[in-house]
């Protein structure tokens, strides 16, 4: 082993090394890291810094489990140390009030704002010490208090890691770009913003998410006859719907939200409900004592099956098609329906005036999904945007935007 006075030394010959490299204008590659913290998954990109505008960024995938989805999932150990991502969705079960999901739901809110979430899930919030700010979570019988913010911190150090494992910690950027929710108000921004200020990262844009998807899609580079386009943005996560109405000015690039509605209540998981009930009636034609709870666990597999086919069979031979679900789904396609002409009559929009519709969030891929978007659309000469992965597109966007 090196003694103190020969360390010394080598860091010396590292620093005149770095020197005279810098000197001959060598730098190590830098990239703009794009960060979507969601509430059911988070996902970073990256773009060379240097690149061209016609280079599309890439999506990081986990270092461990090679996905480009990371579960916003912490669990919290006695000893003081953290499962993150789907290590902690390993121990939700066992660890129901020790594992934190869905911060991004309390985040910058106080305990007045979040009644409905707190009685929704198993772990305990709790006011703050300090009555103006964001709530916190007790774990670890009461001996433990993290805040939103601290889970997010968790989050994100995980995406850095995959960050690090591809570019190197040199080519890795202290500067990000990161989105929030339209309707996120100041102090959910500000407490969205500490969470990288907490690592050290330094935030060079925050932009909406509704604008980081039509950036990924390069809606603000085309250029066009018309001075401005219109975009509206199609969101289907796990638990929410929100649509946006965007302005696109034609030579500038800049995107201006015009308005937003949203349903906080109906999601993806709505749709796995619906279609639990019905896989349940279909298993239980053949087998009255069919457990309900079986139901539940095919209704992923079978939403899958449904989005590439028309049909696909449970419960050895049980038919289900597309149209049954979507005849079992018909009060949340309504809702969707609703939403999305909601969001127009707001701007005083007909939909023949909007350009592109952008699909955004897993729940989008469903072909039920898309056909009730497509029917708000049926006069309009109108494109519609599927081709890359809702799921990544707001951190795809993100990595898309260059300062």
């Amino acid at each position: 082993m090196l003694d103190p006075q020969a360390l010394f030394v080598v860091a010396i010959l590292l620093a005149a090394l770095s020197a005279i490299l810098a000197h001959f204008g060598y730098r190590s590659p830098s990239y703009v890291v794009g960060i979507d913290l969601g509430t059911s998954f988070s996902v970073a990109a990256i773009k060379p810094a240097e690149a061209e505008k016609s280079v599309s960024p890439a999506v990081v995938k986990h270092y461990l489990t090679d996905s480009p989805l990371v579960p916003s999932v912490v669990s919290y150990f006695p000893n003081g140390t953290t499962a993150v991502g789907d290590a902690a969705v390993a121990r939700q079960d066992l660890f129901p009030e020790d594992t934190i999901y869905h911060a991004k739901r309390f985040i910058g809110k106080g305990i007045e704002e979040v009644s409905f979430d707190s009685e929704a899930h198993p772990f305990t919030v709790v006011p703050s010490p300090n009555s103006t700010d964001e709530v916190r979570f007790s774990v670890l019988d009461h001996s433990l208090s993290v805040s939103p913010v601290d889970v997010g911190v968790q989050v994100v150090s995980e995406l850095l890691k995959s960050v690090e494992a591809v570019v190197g910690s040199s080519g890795a950027s202290k500067k990000v770009v990161i989105c929030v929710p339209v309707e996120f108000n100041q102090p959910q921004r500000d407490a969205t913003r500490r969470v990288y200020e907490e690592l050290g990262l330094t935030v060079t844009r925050l932009i909406e998410e509704p604008v980081a998807a039509a950036v990924a899609y390069n809606l603000h580079q085309r250029s066009g006859g018309a001075s401005s386009r219109v975009v509206v943005v199609f969101d289907l996560g796990g638990g929410t719907l929100d649509v946006s109405v965007l302005q696109v000015a034609t030579f500038s690039g800049s995107i201006n939200v015009l308005s937003t509605s949203g349903d906080q209540q109906l999601g993806g998981q709505d749709f796995d409900r619906v279609l639990a009930k019905l896989i349940n009636e279909k298993c239980r034609r053949q087998n009255p004592n069919h457990p309900e709870h079986y139901s539940s666990v095919m209704a992923e597999r079978v939403k899958r099956e449904l989005t590439v086919h028309e049909n696909t069979t449970v419960c050895g031979g049980q038919l289900i098609t597309r149209d049954e679900f979507a005849e079992a789904a018909s009060d949340l396609l309504d809702r969707i329906y609703d939403t999305m002409h909601r969001s127009m009559r707001l701007v005083m929009l007909d939909p023949e005036y909007v350009s592109d519709v952008v699909f955004a969030g897993g729940a989008s891929r469903m072909p039920i999904v898309q056909d009730t978007v497509y029917a708000a659309f049926e006069d309009a000469d109108t494109r519609f945007h599927t081709e890359l992965d809702p799921d990544l597109l707001v951190a795809l966007g993100a990595a898309n935007i260059v300062d």
